[in-house]
């Protein structure tokens, strides 16, 4: 035969190697990170019957995984983004140039595929699980308005993470709470990262700060009480009927319809009037449908939306108790009791 099968003329590949330089980079590069692994929920029917909301969920997580450092502090109050975007930046300055260099690569890593999320931050001197766990709150509250609903879990362990590969053992945990425990439209917190984050603290501060992260004389890992009433590590983390942690993306997102005070009770009832017609409306009605669906499995997850969208609406319109007249509080909570799902 003319052609030989030489080594010049067999499949075009190099041969690959477990002690090879890339194989090497690669393992060398995983990082500790906190992952959020996160599911459509109804994904299969909607890309059947509703393809544009396939498309605007993923264009709104895409949106907000590129705006991460625009979310404001909830420490300072003020904006943790990048330096060049800020009004008072200097490009004549190679320190603002080195600082908004760092905080960019330290943006969370998104990647999408079919109806599952991954994001990703590794753990270094810029992550704060407050923000993150504020940043995927945000996304969460944004996609119920949109009648989307999603879960998840969010764990910590090593990860490599860039456009070509995805692997490690965090989105092996992460993967395995939103599948096995997450149940419900919720995204949940693996404890070992609430741990891992009081070692961080613990390491960062010196002894004389430690006292800050005690809490009544003992050991305390910044998790808030259900009740509203204890400030702790990160108001969005709490804790479920079933003992797991779990962000509540209702409760601040929904703050707006809170009393604020009897000088500005206008206001807030403005505002109670804007919320409920661009944004409670939207959750009710998503709620009362999924409530008429004959799967029990997707009944209880809105059961449990609706038992935490009451209990939030109910805890900001006590608010306003206070601030009315005592002849004016029948009638306000019947004329509100349409703000709640039925």
């Amino acid at each position: 035969m003319g052609d030989k099968m030489d080594g010049q003329n067999r499949w075009p590949y190099v041969q690959l190697s477990k002690n090879d330089i890339e194989q090497t980079a690669l393992k060398t590069q995983m990082k500790e990170c906190c992952v959020a692994f996160i599911d459509i929920l109804g994904f299969k029917n909607m890309v059947s019957t509703d393809i544009d909301s396939v498309v605007l969920a993923l264009r709104y997580i895409e949106m907000f995984c590129k705006s991460f450092f625009k979310f404001p502090s909830r420490e300072t109050g003020k904006s943790t983004y990048p330096l060049k975007y800020r009004p008072e930046y200097n490009y004549d300055y190679s320190y603002n140039q080195e600082e908004s260099s760092e905080e960019e690569m330290n943006k969370p890593t998104v990647t999408m595929f079919s109806d599952s999320i991954v994001i990703s931050q590794p753990f270094d001197s810029f992550f704060d699980i407050s923000e993150f766990v504020e940043f995927i709150s945000k996304i969460q509250y944004t996609l119920l308005t949109e009648g989307i609903l999603i879960r998840g879990g969010i764990s910590t362990g090593t990860l490599y993470h860039s456009d070509k590969y995805l692997f490690g053992t965090a989105i092996v945990s992460a993967y395995k709470l939103e599948s096995k425990k997450a149940i419900y439209p919720r995204i949940i917190i693996d404890e070992k990262l609430l741990l891992e984050i009081d070692r961080i603290i613990e390491n960062k501060f010196e002894q004389s700060y430690k006292n800050y992260f005690v809490f009544n004389g003992e050991k305390h890992y910044w998790i808030p009480h259900d009740d509203y009433s204890t400030y702790e590590y990160s108001r969005y983390i709490q804790t479920d009927f079933d003992g797991i942690y779990y962000i509540n993306y209702l409760q601040d997102n929904l703050n707006t319809i809170q009393g604020s005070s009897k000088e500005f009770l206008d206001v807030s009832l403005r505002l109670l009037q804007d919320v409920y017609e661009g944004e409670c409306k939207k959750i009710i009605q998503l709620i009362n449908s999924g409530l008429q669906c004959n799967d029990q499995k997707v009944r209880k997850k809105y059961e449990w939306l609706k038992e935490k969208y009451n209990k939030t609406i109910k805890h900001y319109l006590s608010t306003y108790s206070n601030l009315l007249d005592p002849d004016k509080r029948k009638e306000f909570f019947d004329d509100w009791r349409r703000l709640y799902a039925q």
